[in-house]
């Protein structure tokens, strides 16, 4: 590939970056394609995954991925089975992503989350990410797990958009930009402990809880006192 000059060749270090964010086995969820993604993590928490109106192109990570047709779906198979990347395409207002676990420790874990248009719903308390969530438009209801350091959820639609409902789990130093008004923000805790200011960036938050957590050894939950410390 040439620059926009027209001479010579763009850095190589940018083709590795590019190469390496296709690696993997993207399996399309939804409208044309199989109805459910299922796949079992390394700590044999089984995930399943499925998208309505639209296609979620779903990027898997890991090493002798097979993908086989099941009853409901596909089951993709392989060690070390990661999900990376959710990409929702061609979405609507209809548009529902749920993604539901069972055994294991009971909790998965993705990095980025892309939409490019509205959302009726997503739904998935037990996803952790450990990236970014950008939606181009609003959404009803967004339901996710932990967020971690350092990250970036932005959602689209105007002030004139209906209130949006958001349930998060533990945030750490993240940002949240929403140009929709939201109805209501439930987190377990938002903490802020380092030079990323956390914040949330709206027009309206009619009700916002930070409600804590109890310690459950059993469950592997820590106590957590509730505290939300982002800008507002």
């Amino acid at each position: 590939m040439r620059d926009g000059g027209g001479g010579g060749l763009t850095s190589p270090a940018v083709a590795v970056s590019l190469k390496v964010h296709l690696a993997g086995l993207i399996v399309p969820v939804g409208d044309g394609a199989a109805k459910s993604l299922t796949f079992t993590e390394a700590d044999e928490t089984t995930v399943v995954l499925t998208f309505k109106d639209g296609t979620a192109e779903v990027r898997l990570t890991g090493g002798g991925l097979v993908q086989v047709p099941g009853k409901k779906g596909v089951i993709v198979t392989g060690t070390n089975v990661t999900l990376a990347d959710i990409d929702l395409i061609g979405t609507s207002i209809t548009s529902a992503l749920t993604v539901k676990t069972k055994g294991g420790d009971g909790r998965a874990t993705v990095a980025n989350l892309t939409a490019d248009g509205d959302l009726k719903s997503v739904t998935a308390r037990r996803l952790d990410f450990t990236g970014d969530v950008d939606l181009a438009g609003t959404v009803g209801k967004l339901t996710l797990g932990n967020i971690a350091d350092d990250h970036v959820i932005d959602i689209g639609g105007s002030k004139l958009s209906k209130a949006i409902k958001i349930t998060l789990g533990r945030v750490a130093n993240t940002i949240l930009n929403c140009s929709s008004p939201i109805k209501s923000l439930t987190v377990i805790e938002w903490l802020d402990s380092n030079a990323v200011a956390g914040a949330v960036n709206a027009s309206v938050i009619g009700k916002l809880t930070a409600k804590g957590a109890k310690a459950n050894a059993k469950k592997g939950t820590a106590f957590s006192a509730g505290n939300f410390q982002a800008d507002l």
